[in-house]
């Protein structure tokens, strides 16, 4: 550990004798679980305060639509939360949060009614899960007038296809009986016989939602939403199989109530279990890229152009991380004007990636994770902020 600790210090003394550092850009993700993007930064902040007090430290809250969405964007435009009664995956009731502009532009992410940090280890079911709790807080956003909508899908428990979303906005979806399926879920997808709007006027009539997805995977195959993300919300190899298959079985729905077919190979429609696709092609959202969204709101690709040394980083750090996440994003404007890169994460999970005395690097980055420093990794998700400043003190 002294060693490491020795290394480090000698690096960032050299590092910044030869870049002379006086400008650095502070843009992190949440680290899911366990802390905010704000209060990453903030920790990250204060560390560089004590280690480098000439420096200017400039701080940008970003998320990539899942946990912290809505409080990255609330905060840019002053948003006020509101608070309302929704379901959970596993349909239990909760209270669930999203902001309102002033001009009625509900923000939200469907973390908040569907997330995966919502349950715990051990209730992960994606056959079970249902979207039900996001329709449920569109549902209480539209009764508050508003009409233009920004949600973040990203971190969610679901692999529904956005069903649950629908149902809880009016659509039914009877079997082949004609009894309708409820609540909607990942099982439930294969018995799907038809999909029935809702009777009268759609309480959507004349909203446009703006849908932030930073992933680009379509809705089914190898690379769709049941196989690239269902492992982690709980699913095995029969559950996989099980689940693609209702996935496609709903698309043939779907296409024969109309939807193009070509929705489900577009970029992000499998996002968080396919409710990019129920967006889009049911609900006819427009989806956007959530950093170059947030790039455009905070600025940060100014910022970035005029600083000495840009500080990212991620709960995880994976291969899905320079997929079009935040912490890709970030890396190409860095990039792009040919600033230095530190990426911070709780662990990190790369292959390929040699390491000298702890310290993992891609190209010209050096990642570094919680663990190098407190291997409980338990500690590590209760005080992420704490073993972070730390971190960047021995490592910045």
């Amino acid at each position: 550990m002294h060693h490491f600790l020795w290394w480090c210090i000698c690096f960032f003394i050299i590092f910044v004798a030869m870049k002379h550092i006086d400008n650095i850009v502070l843009a992190f993700d949440s680290f899911k679980g366990s802390a905010s993007s704000a209060e990453i930064a903030e920790a990250a902040r204060e560390a560089i305060a004590v280690l480098l007090p000439h420096c200017k430290v400039s701080t940008f809250v970003v998320a990539d639509g899942g946990e912290g969405t809505t409080e990255a964007i609330a905060r840019q435009l002053s948003a006020h939360p509101v608070s309302c009664r929704v379901h959970d995956p596993l349909m239990r009731a909760i209270d669930a949060t999203y902001s309102i502009a002033d001009d009625g532009l509900a923000i939200m992410e469907m973390a908040a009614a569907a997330g995966l940090t919502l349950i715990a280890a051990n209730e992960r079911n994606p056959l079970v899960a249902s979207t039900f709790g996001v329709g449920e807080m569109i549902t209480d956003a539209l009764n508050h007038g508003c009409r233009r909508f920004i949600l973040g899908i990203g971190g969610s428990a679901t692999n529904d296809a956005g069903t649950g979303m629908l149902q809880a906005l009016g659509y039914t979806f009877p079997d082949a009986s004609g009894s309708p399926l409820e609540p909607m879920c990942g099982a439930a997808l294969e018995q799907v016989a038809a999909i029935l709007p809702p009777q009268g006027e759609s309480p959507l009539q004349g909203a446009h939602i703006n849908v932030i997805c930073d992933v680009t995977n379509p809705l089914l195959g190898p690379d769709g939403a049941t196989m690239v993300y269902a492992p982690q919300k709980g699913a095995d190899a029969a559950m996989l199989e099980r689940l693609e298959r209702g996935m496609a079985h709903f698309a043939s729905i779907a296409e024969a109530a109309g939807a193009d077919s070509a929705f489900a190979e577009r970029p992000g429609a499998g996002a968080a279990g396919g409710v990019g696709y129920a967006l889009a092609a049911l609900l006819g959202a427009e989806m956007i890229s959530g950093w170059n969204f947030f790039a455009k709101i905070t600025g940060l690709r100014e910022k970035i152009a005029r600083a000495d040394l840009v500080i990212s980083g991620e709960g995880k750090i994976d291969s899905q991380s320079f997929c079009g996440k935040v912490v890709d994003g970030v890396v190409q404007i860095a990039r792009s004007y040919d600033k230095p890169v530190l990426l911070f994460c709780g662990v990190a999970e790369l292959e390929g990636i040699g390491s000298a005395l702890g310290v993992k690097r891609e190209n010209d980055m050096h990642i570094y994770s919680l663990n190098m420093i407190e291997p409980d990794l338990k500690i590590c998700m209760e005080d992420a902020g704490g073993v972070l400043r730390d971190l960047v003190r021995i490592a910045v």
